[in-house]
């Protein structure tokens, strides 16, 4: 089974869904560094990861003699259905990025609500074409997005740390205790050290 990596994309090809074809990332650097831009993912794409024929112009198309479809070389993903934003919605986009820019600015323990901007992604749609300004809120969103994932991935790794950290002094305080006991036996009260004094005679 292969799943297209665009996130918020729910093609699969065990759907079959007519015309919907999978395609690697390049081999080619610099053309694959365009993809992960253009897609916006957080890491570097393994083999077996897929975009769907859905991101592509069609005018990146062309069919074999068997009448199966490829990409050209020059083609990059460009097209995010799941991104679009309505009219009705630009207003409330506005605030969400300027939170999202606040939140990311002042710390990085604070991250917004996933279901928030996942019902964002998944409610806002239309068919006709993306104005300047409505392009670049979804580009600035979509890259808050992906930092605040890297920040709770970081988060995430620090917490796991400090948890690390705790067990080990806890056991060292724990061996300190029983060498302690060991090696300093308690005494009675009227002798303060677990030793015998002696006074020599001065010479």
């Amino acid at each position: 089974m292969v799943n297209c990596c665009v996130w918020g994309c729910k093609s699969r090809s065990e759907r079959k869904e007519p015309g919907v074809t999978f395609h690697r990332f390049p081999a080619n650097e610099k053309r694959k560094r365009h993809w992960i831009k253009s897609t916006a993912i957080d890491h570097n794409p393994g083999q077996n990861e897929r975009v769907c024929s859905l991101h592509f112009d069609r005018k990146f198309f062309y069919h074999t003699h068997t009448s199966k479809a490829r990409l050209m070389d020059g083609a990059v993903p460009t097209i995010f259905p799941g991104l679009e934003l309505s009219s009705q919605l630009e207003q409330k986009f506005e605030k969400e990025v300027l939170k999202l820019e606040l939140d990311s600015s002042t710390s990085i323990t604070r991250t917004p609500s996933p279901t928030t901007t996942e019902l964002s992604y998944s409610t806002a749609t239309k068919s006709s074409p993306d104005t300047p300004r409505e392009a670049k809120l979804k580009k600035k969103l979509y890259q808050l997005h992906t930092l605040n994932k890297q920040n709770a991935r970081k988060i995430k790794l620090l917490q796991q740390t400090v948890r690390r950290y705790k067990k080990r002094i806890t056991s060292l305080k724990s061996s300190i205790k029983t060498l302690k006991s060991k090696n300093y036996p308690q005494t009675s009260s009227n002798n303060e050290y677990p030793f015998e004094v002696i006074l020599l005679p001065l010479s």
